[in-house]
């Protein structure tokens, strides 16, 4: 009876271990969808935004982007802030490659730039 019980409670240990495991792990993979999906929707301010400071064709890689912070300004209205960072590029040949980081607002009228800083990427020497 004694060796049962052992087992019974080895096997409710197990669970309740694995099982808040296996939710964190879903938890940090709902946040890198959402992540994606917001870089999507933003995706044509984004590349209107790079445009507009480059005074060329700009892309950008999807994967390279990042949220860096999302606020919500106001609790009754809906009126956030998201920086994000993003590696673009020269559209035509994929050169003058650059880190950019910007913030945008969402507000009723739109998306908006608040914050743009541009870092140029080192580019690499062959020794």
């Amino acid at each position: 009876m004694k060796k049962i019980i052992v087992e019974f409670m080895s096997i409710l240990l197990i669970i309740f271990f694995i099982n808040p495991i296996a939710f964190a792990l879903e938890k940090d993979m709902d946040k890198d969808a959402y992540n994606d999906f917001l870089i999507t929707l933003l995706g044509s301010n984004i590349v209107s935004t790079l445009n507009e400071y480059y005074g060329e064709p700009r892309v950008f890689n999807l994967k390279g982007a990042k949220i860096l912070e999302i606020k919500k300004v106001e609790e009754d209205g809906l009126y956030f802030v998201v920086t994000l960072t993003v590696r673009n590029s020269d559209r035509k040949t994929n050169s003058k490659n650059a880190i950019d980081t910007m913030i945008l607002a969402s507000t009723s009228d739109g998306i908006h730039v608040i914050d743009f800083k541009h870092i140029d990427e080192p580019t690499c020497k062959t020794i």
